[in-house]
């Protein structure tokens, strides 16, 4: 039911836990979802990407090395 909100990007199991990561107001679309189901859910967390979260999807590195940093001076 969740998946088919167009704020949703995709819902992962883990156990009993279900993680949905989305776009725009994802948030208050599943908790309205869920109240319409009479879902009452015992926990919820909300998560932001970091700075460091996008370089990594876009990089694939983490963080720049200390050795990095004298390359980034050089002309």
């Amino acid at each position: 039911m969740l998946s088919v909100l167009p704020e949703v990007t995709r819902m992962t199991r883990r156990g009993e836990t279900v993680v949905v990561t989305g776009t725009g107001n994802v948030t208050a679309a599943v908790i309205s979802v869920l109240a319409r189901c009479g879902i009452v859910a015992e926990e919820l967390r909300v998560e932001q990407a970091s700075l460091e979260d996008a370089f990594v999807a876009l990089t694939g590195r983490h963080g720049i090395r200390p050795e990095d940093n004298a390359r980034i001076g050089e002309v």
